[in-house]
């Protein structure tokens, strides 16, 4: 582990520094080559994982590169501040994120003569997945000269605030007939919500082990969160498989049997991933003003809130496993309004490169999704490639960033 001294404000009067985690790996360095990968960071703690193992390994190892791996500010050990509240928070964006990436290219020292590496004859390539994919053809875009190539995986670089295109991903994956009856699941546990009195309400929520939530409609992007989960990251998930929920659901004739095979799969895949409901709605992490190192969902639905949406909410044109009530309202008055900003508020009003789609890709960068991520409906297909040097890959079978070979924490 090793700390970069990396400025808060690029650009500005403000001086201040923070210590920005990252890994370095040089076995398979050579003085021939000079290259050198950063494995981006994204939106958790980092571990030295991507610098030993995995996919980012083997790219080094036959192109005789070295591995860095760098922390995203504001997550994990690179915290400028121990208490995020809304003011400290000013400096968690992507384009500080872009920035920080430029900077380190620029002044990291190499782990052989430990000088800046010169950057005339260093090819620098940028690996990331998720957000962190993002973050790669965004610094790609806005560092031309600096950056030499990059992979994307599951980069959802259409940034949306209504994504309820997450929901049909997820009702495809499962089938029209699992599809079907979950729909019907989901439109009885709606009504009993909405119309029922508060003990029929402590029922469903203690059906699903939820009791201790108190939002109702907290509760219900919960439950239908934890099944996305499943499907999301399926080629990495070895917990129950929501397929053979989909074939318990088949044989049940009554709603109450329906909803008793739904609730039974969400503890099953609660008690796999060593959860509790509650703890599985992060509630406390949003509120929690003084985050741990293994804490990030303040700081992510904060970027959310401030530049993204992302927001997961129900279609309304097509079969729907989401509670109508999750709509983009609700999401940024409960997710943004009393967490970071004291009221209700509207859209993100600070894309960072919004405008910057599919039309200025930026040259040397490979694509890769799972056909059977949700995210790869913001990501780029081989429809919206406009050059040999923007090649695209899709995975059969492949779920969220299963090529870089990430472990599912």
């Amino acid at each position: 582990m090793h700390w970069f001294q990396q400025s808060l404000a690029h650009k500005s009067d403000n001086n201040r520094t923070f210590n920005q985690k990252y890994y370095i790996n040089p076995e398979y360095y050579n003085d021939n080559s000079n290259i050198f990968i950063i494995y981006v960071g994204g939106e958790s703690l980092l571990s030295p994982y991507p610098s030993i193992f995995g996919f980012v390994n083997e790219i080094a190892r036959n192109l005789n590169a070295v591995i860095y791996s760098l922390e995203h500010r504001y997550y994990g050990d690179s915290l400028p501040f121990t208490n995020l509240n809304r003011i400290n928070l000013t400096y968690l964006t992507s384009n500080y994120a872009i920035s920080d990436i430029a900077k380190f290219i620029k002044h990291v020292p190499n782990p052989i003569t430990s000088k800046p590496n010169p950057l005339g004859s260093t090819k620098w390539i940028l690996v990331g997945g998720s957000y962190a994919g993002n973050l790669v053809s965004w610094t790609k875009l806005k560092f031309p000269k600096l950056i030499w190539a990059g992979l994307a995986s599951s980069a959802p670089i259409n940034i949306k605030r209504d994504f309820y295109e997450y929901d049909e991903a997820i009702s495809s994956a499962l089938g029209y007939k699992c599809s079907f009856i979950l729909s019907q699941v989901k439109d009885h546990i709606d009504k009993i919500i909405t119309q029922s009195n508060y003990s029929s309400v402590f029922d469903i929520k203690s059906l699903f082990t939820c009791s201790d939530i108190q939002s109702n409609e907290l509760f219900l992007y919960t439950i239908a969160d934890i099944l996305s989960y499943t499907i999301q990251y399926s080629g990495i998930y070895e917990g129950p498989r929501y397929q053979k929920m989909c074939v318990n659901l088949s044989t049940k004739d009554s709603i109450n049997s329906q909803l008793e095979v739904f609730a039974d799969y969400i503890k099953q895949v609660l008690s796999h991933i060593n959860s509790s409901c509650y703890k599985y709605s992060r509630f406390d992490e949003l509120s929690n003003f003084n985050s741990m190192p293994t804490d990030s969902y303040r700081q992510w639905i904060y970027q959310s809130c401030n530049e993204f949406g992302y927001w997961q909410s129900a279609p309304t044109q097509s079969l729907s496993i989401r509670s109508k009530y999750l709509t983009v309202e609700w999401f940024e008055e409960y997710m943004c309004g009393p967490s970071f900003f004291g009221s209700k508020v509207g859209p993100p009003k600070h894309f960072s490169f919004s405008s910057r789609l599919f039309d200025q890709l930026p040259e040397r960068i490979i694509w890769t999704n799972g056909d059977l991520d949700p995210w790869s409906k913001l990501s780029v297909s081989t429809a919206n490639s406009i050059s040999n040097l923007t090649p695209v890959y899709l995975i059969k079978g492949g779920s969220h960033v299963t090529d870089l070979g990430m472990p599912l924490t």
